[in-house]
């Protein structure tokens, strides 16, 4: 397998996370999804990730993205719950 690092002028989104599945992206000129592969590494610019010797690679100016895995992140609705009981005692 081979590797891949990508450079950013901005730093990325936060919730990039390697070591946890998530899955680099890119948008080739005609608006097709490729994939790259598993991200393994991250700075504050800079995303290395694994990529089979056979895909084709992101050109400059490309729009990369990730994808977060099903599995992982399939922790069902998130969220509050609160049951209130009231009285009103007022007699105006």
């Amino acid at each position: 397998m081979d590797s891949i690092t990508l450079t950013f002028p901005k730093d990325l989104n936060v919730s990039l996370q390697k070591s946890v599945g998530d899955i680099v992206y890119y948008l080739d000129d005609a608006g097709e999804k490729h994939r790259i592969g598993e991200c393994t590494d991250i700075s504050s610019r800079t995303i290395t990730c694994n990529i089979e010797p056979w895909r084709k690679r992101p050109q400059p100016n490309n729009y990369i993205f990730f994808g977060k895995e099903n599995i992982i992140n399939s922790s069902g609705l998130v969220g509050y719950y609160a049951e209130v009981e009231m009285e009103n005692t007022s007699t105006v």
